[in-house]
């Protein structure tokens, strides 16, 4: 059997891939290694930053599949009338929670650790309330759980390694 590039870079394996930098950041800040131009919790801060601004853009591209009542497949959503969100406001929520990652960049170390874990919480909230798993492949909704779960794990033991 062959693997082609193809097959590597699906979906799943590019979510996995993305936490590389957090274990890589957090075992370099657990070791006491630093970097010449940057210390490895602003290295971690910055990609944790970066990272939650694509996921909120995503937050409003799903708020447009859900307002026009589009998938990626191309198929209607059948939504509960109470749970359908309009893309004015996933527009807003994308942009509080970018507008929050580039906060955190600017606030002391423990503040911003503690604001993105707290945004991506948020984000992953915001798309169960919003059903904005439904029309995605399959394993896409626990994938998002794990890797979440995982990034604010990361989070919660980078807070716990500064302030030793």
């Amino acid at each position: 059997m062959t693997i082609t590039m193809t097959d590597f870079f699906n979906w799943p394996s590019l979510g996995y891939l993305g936490l590389i930098p957090f274990v890589f950041t957090l075992i370099l800040t657990s070791v006491g290694i630093t970097l010449p131009a940057i210390s490895p919790v602003q290295l971690f801060i910055a990609y944790s930053a970066c990272i939650l601004s694509f996921l909120a853009g995503t937050l409003w591209l799903n708020g447009e599949a859900i307002t026009t009542g589009a998938t990626a497949q191309g198929k209607t959503q059948e939504l509960a009338t109470g749970n359908q969100v309009t893309n004015k406001s996933a527009s807003i929520f994308s942009n509080v929670i970018t507008l929050l990652a580039f906060a955190c960049l600017l606030l002391p170390t423990p503040i911003a650790i503690g604001g993105l874990a707290i945004g991506f919480c948020l984000l992953l909230v915001l798309e169960f309330k919003w059903q904005l798993f439904t029309g995605k492949p399959a394993g896409y909704k626990m994938l998002r759980v794990v890797l979440t779960a995982v990034v604010v794990s990361c989070h919660v033991a980078m807070f716990g390694l500064i302030g030793r």
